[in-house]
Formats: structure tokens, sequence, C-alpha cells
């Protein structure tokens, strides 16, 4: 009992921790104002260090619109102080470019259990830090000068995943050499400043600046954020890996690495939806796992479901097949003549038993898988599909909330990827042979 109300009383802590991001990010979403028309153009970068343009043109900002927010996803690792243990991170963040603002929200892992979730912000000139035991216990709720200081600087250090916003009116550049130029932000009263180093190519390798660690922190510290990765997100070529890095008496505290893992640009303010095929990422850190995540995160996938027999009358959408190129509905579009098509030879039958088997865990006496059978024949007959397939799925623990793994680690479920792609190719390539008949 003691264990059922600790997984309890967690996922209500994390609901309500979430509800607490959610309300900061539609906050944040709410301030966002509209961003300067039209694209970037070789004009904006005149009067800029050398440096600083051949970093902005690297990236292939130059005819690209200006984002009014961003929203990234970042896995990687962290350890609150020297000689303490690495633990695994993820975290999502939310940015805006006028007002500067964003709200990051991670959690830390020891194993399957999140120990600790943490939301850092900075809205309309100030920074606050939240951080949670098991969402639960808070351990810090930092606010202050040092830390509105703290917030304005990472804000600074993390525009290297939206370069556009270099060249806002509150931007300014001091030329330095040939290889590093001075940055300052300006925002509500206040200023944050840093040193940007370029390499040859022209891409942005580290950022040093001085920034207080800690709340209630007399002097700030020199803090480094290393570039280590490149990759394209959003059609530009922006940092994908790095880490931040404390200057300590002592010697250099590396205190967290991140991998950017998807990146999306919304350059119209109002959106706010996470898109479901990582849409705008592109690179060496292309996501899968979110689209690869089985139906009901068991071993067996969600049933897919064709309906190219359908007649073109029921409206624009294809019923279980991708929508791109369909009509609006009741307007005919490509997925309906081609379904048209199709039904002069594809008969819808009158008559299709069908059953989704779900396997679980052998049985302990004799051994042998356990079958659960669920009748699909309503479904297939609502959405007149001529066909379906079963494909099994892939089942990633560190990608499940709390109570899912719970749920996963009580019924024993197995890890792994258990994905046919040739499988899968072939059934997609009989439903594109079919269509095109």
């Amino acid at each position: 009992m003691a264990v059922l109300a600790g997984i309890c009383a967690e996922a209500a802590g994390h609901r309500a921790f979430a509800r607490l991001v959610r309300r900061d990010v539609q906050a944040l979403q709410a301030r966002v104002s509209p961003g300067r028309a039209g694209a970037v153009t070789e004009e904006m970068l005149a009067g800029l260090p050398e440096p600083v343009r051949r970093y902005l043109r690297y990236t292939g900002v130059v005819g690209r619109p200006v984002p009014g927010m961003i929203r990234l996803r970042q896995e990687g690792r962290m350890r609150p102080g020297p000689g303490q243990p690495w633990l695994p991170l993820q975290a999502k963040e939310h940015y805006s470019v006028q007002p500067p603002g964003f709200v990051w929200a991670g959690t830390a892992r020891l194993g399957p259990v999140a120990v600790a979730r943490a939301r850092d912000m900075y809205a309309e000139g100030d920074g606050r830090m939240l951080v949670k035991v098991a969402s639960l216990w808070p351990v810090a709720d930092a606010s202050g000068e040092q830390t509105d200081q703290a917030a304005m600087m990472r804000y600074l250090s993390e525009m290297i995943w939206f370069p556009a916003a270099f060249l806002a009116g509150n931007i300014s550049f001091e030329a330095v050499d040939g290889s590093s130029a001075r940055v300052t932000l300006a925002d509500h009263g206040r200023t944050a400043a840093a040193t940007l180093f370029f390499d040859e190519q022209g891409r942005l390798i580290d950022l040093v600046a001085q920034r207080y660690r800690t709340a209630d922190a007399s002097d700030p510290e020199t803090w480094s954020t290393p570039v280590t990765g490149y990759g394209e997100f959003e059609g530009l070529r922006l940092p994908t890996r790095g880490k931040a890095t404390w200057k300590l008496p002592g010697g250099d505290l590396d205190y967290i690495e991140v991998t950017i893992t998807d990146l999306h640009y919304d350059t119209a303010p109002g959106r706010n939806r996470w898109p479901g095929d990582g849409a705008g990422l592109r690179g060496e850190q292309a996501r899968g796992d979110q689209r690869d995540r089985p139906g009901g995160r068991g071993r067996t996938g969600r049933a897919r479901l064709r309906g190219y027999g359908a007649p073109a009358g029921e409206g624009g959408c294809g019923r279980g097949v991708r929508r791109g190129g369909t009509g609006q509905r009741g307007v005919p579009g490509p997925v309906d003549e081609a379904r048209t098509r199709a039904g002069r030879t594809l008969r819808r039958r009158d008559s299709l038993p069908a059953g989704l088997a779900v396997f679980q865990r052998p049985d302990r006496r004799t051994g042998q898988a356990r079958r659960q059978t669920v009748d699909i024949t309503k479904i297939l007959q609502a959405t007149m599909s001529r066909d379906h397939q079963i494909f099994t799925g892939k089942l990633a623990n560190k990608h499940l909330n709390f109570p899912d793994r719970a749920m996963a680690s009580a019924i024993r479920a197995q890890e792994g990827d258990f994905r046919n792609w040739a499988q899968i190719k072939d059934w997609a390539t009989s439903i594109a042979d079919a269509l095109l008949s």
C-alpha cells in the first residue's frame, strides 16, 4: 500500500507540475508580439562585425523569416555539483523572440525513477527557478536580481537556436577580432553581455560570460557554453549538441550536456502544439522515438487501416490513407479521385471477420503467450476499410512517464524494438499500387 500511495502521489505531483508549466508557457505565448515582417536580407547584416556576419550566413538565416516562438526538446545528462553523479535528463523548452523569454521544463532520473523536475523561466525581465523532488517537495524556488541576471544570460546563450533574433533591435555587437565578438542583450532596463567565439567556417563554437551561479551569490562566475555538434533544423545549420561549464577556482565544472532532438519554429503567434512527426527537423539528430512509439505502449503496435475502397462522396479525407493532398471535407481531393478509381475494381466485402490479438508475457503454467482478442470488425465497417494489418512496435521505458513505466513494469512488458520495416514497406507499397491501378 505504501508503494501504491507513493506512485499515486508522484503521479498527482507530476500532473500539478505539468499544469504549472503549461500556464507559464501560455502566458509566454500571450505576450508574443508579431515579429519583423518579411525575411532576413543581406542588407540586415551590414554593420555587424565580420565574424558575426560569417556566422549568420553560415546558419542560412538570409532569406528566412524571423520566428515568433520556438519549441525544442533536449536529452542529455546533468549533475548538481562536483563529485555528484550524472543523472539522465529530458527537457522541453519554449522561447519567444519579442519580447525575450523562455520556459524550460526538465526531468532528471535515477534509473527509471523521476527524482526531480525543474522549471526555469525568464519573462518580462524576471527569472525564476523551481526544483521539486519527485514533483512534490520543492528544494529550490529562486528569484531575485541574481536569478534575473542568470536567466537573462541563459536566454542570450540559447539564441543560437534561433539566430535571426541576433538581428533584433535590443541586440548590439562590438568587434573584438577576426574570430570573436562581444554581444549585448538589453531588456527591461537590464543588460547581459557575453563574448562569442567562431571558427573559420563561421560556426559559433563557444560563449563565455560572467553569470551568477546561485540566487545568493555575491559575485558572478565565469561561465562557458561550448558547442560540440551541428546539424540542420528548420532548414538552418544550428547546434545539436553542447554543454555548460562553470570556470571555478578549483577547476572546471561541466554540469550539463544536452542534445537537441526536435526543434520547431512558429512564425505566426498562437500555435503551441508539438508536430506529431517532428516537423521542421532534419539532420544528424532527427528523432523517430515519438513517431515510432507503439499504440498502447505495449509490444503490439496500433492497427493500421487502409480505406481505399470507400466511396468518394464521403468527403475529402481518405480513411486509413495518409491525408497529404486531400481536399477539404466535402470537396474531392487527389485521394478521393484515387479512391474512386480503386473502388471500381476493389469492392468492399460484405463480411470481413477481423480481430486484434494482444500478446502479453507468457503464462506461468503453460509457458505459452496469452492471447487476448479484441474484435475490430465494427472499426473496419465504420471506416469502410478493405484490409488491415497489425505491426509489432517499440517499447522504450525511458520515453514513458512514471505511471506508464510502473504499468509496464507491473505486466513485465518486454522492452525493445520489434518493428519489421520490410513488412511495413511491403504493405505500404501494396496500398500505393492499389491506389494507382
